[in-house]
């Protein structure tokens, strides 16, 4: 059974997406072609237009964006903790970035031109509830966040560089504890604990290594002497 779940206007073309996996240019004489699609076994969750692309969710929690002629798959910088957080929704900001609802992860603003992370809105950061409803703006570029304990708005237009956020700790904190000098967390969603997070970086160091004497003769050694006063 063919059916049509989304509908949408990019560059002057009307386009619709059949059974949730299939985008499909409606010509102006009548009917229509099949430009696109997810790859088999998805499904489309959510869409939005941002900068001339179509941008779409789907149900293996990755984002694709549309350009008119091909469907590809957006790459995050932060795609681990985006993923995770299961993305539900998303909405333009402005011309260069974009901004996700997740399930579990908050909000998070993206830069469309190379996928790197502007700002990162959840519970560590005070808002409310990590699980977003929907997303909304206003004519102040603010960024409006529906979630379980009410709604919220964020100012992006304070000279905020980025947030930072614990990632692992999901829900809403109920009670914190330090035992052992670990610090566990109780929330909505369990119990978490801080573990040091530890990063390595691999340098190189020239290493002089002596040469093998040649057979049958001996190795010359040093002698370190020092003169008496």
């Amino acid at each position: 059974q063919v059916f049509i779940s989304d509908l949408f206007e990019l560059e002057g073309g009307i386009y619709h997406v059949q059974n949730r996996a299939f985008i499909c240019l409606n010509k102006p004489e009548g009917g229509y072609e099949i430009v696109a699609g997810l790859p088999i076994g998805f499904d489309m969750t959510f869409s939005f237009v941002h900068s001339g692309n179509a941008y779409f969710g789907a149900t293996d929690n990755k984002l694709y964006r549309f350009d008119g002629d091909r469907l590809t798959q957006f790459s995050f910088n932060d795609q681990n903790y985006i993923v995770a957080s299961v993305p539900t929704g998303g909405i333009s900001v402005d011309d260069k970035t974009f901004a996700l609802a997740t399930l579990n992860g908050g909000s998070v603003v993206v830069n469309s031109n190379d996928g790197t992370t502007a700002y990162t809105l959840n519970y560590i950061n005070d808002l409310p509830d990590d699980e977003v409803y929907s997303l909304g703006r206003d004519r102040e570029k603010g960024l409006w966040l529906s979630h379980g304990m009410g709604i919220s708005r964020a100012d992006l237009s304070v000279p905020i560089k980025s947030f930072s956020y614990y990632q692992g700790l999901i829900g809403n904190v109920l009670s914190a504890t330090l035992y052992n000098n670990r610090l566990y967390v109780g929330s909505s969603e369990g119990l978490f604990y801080l573990d040091e997070k530890r990063d390595y970086k691999a340098i190189s160091i020239p290493v002089k290594r002596k040469s093998k004497p040649a057979e049958g003769k001996p190795e010359p050694c040093l002698l370190y002497t020092s003169d008496a006063a």
